[in-house]
């Protein structure tokens, strides 16, 4: 059963006392570095939004919270386009908009959607929703949770200069998540048997 960031602080200050220097903000911060690590590494959860496409239009808002580096594809009339640094003459393609969250499609369309049907579609990684509160579930639970303690240990080894404990701390934790992603990854890929 997933346990509550506060249940994680809990328990790491009866394993390690000296946890008690980083107050409750900083460690839900900790927390969110894991699980938003976690949300766009492992997870990668993808969702889309759809466009009329409008002539002479060739850059389109992102959904709020959505920058352009959490696009994986566009599709112009169900083709896909291939992400592209710049625009040249007979390129096809989509790049940055001139926000992060804006994305531009080359060449710029030259007639407009008048049926209303959908001519553009953008699959992105679903943005990573922070924890607030101490009383906020996480992501991951027994026997994979130890990646909470060993972050959290890491992070008070740093805070405190200790870089023997931040090095041995970081590792296992890097170690924790591998072995998380392999779990996770043999329990949701499609598998032929």
């Amino acid at each position: 059963m997933p346990q509550t960031i506060n249940e994680i602080k809990i328990f790491l200050q009866s394993i390690k006392p000296d946890s008690i220097i980083v107050n409750d903000q900083t460690i839900i911060q900790f927390v969110n570095e894991v699980d938003g690590s976690i949300h766009y590494e492992i997870y990668k959860e993808k969702t889309s939004v759809d466009f009329a496409l409008v002539e002479g239009q060739s850059e389109y808002n992102l959904p709020d919270g959505v920058v352009f580096d959490y696009i994986d594809q566009v599709y112009v009339n169900d083709e896909s386009l291939q992400k592209i640094d710049e625009s040249y003459k007979d390129t096809t393609g989509f790049l940055k908009g001139s926000t992060s969250s804006k994305v531009r499609i080359y060449p710029v369309p030259n007639d407009s959607d008048e049926t209303g049907e959908t001519n553009l579609t953008i699959v992105y990684l679903k943005p990573y929703v922070k924890h607030t509160s101490l009383f906020d579930t996480v992501f991951v639970d027994s026997p994979h949770d130890k990646m909470y303690y060993e972050y959290l240990s890491a992070k008070i080894g740093l805070f405190k200069e200790d870089t023997e404990t931040f090095n041995n701390m970081i590792t296992l934790y890097n170690t924790s998540k591998a072995e998380y992603t392999a779990w996770y990854n043999e329990r949701h890929t499609n598998r032929k048997a």
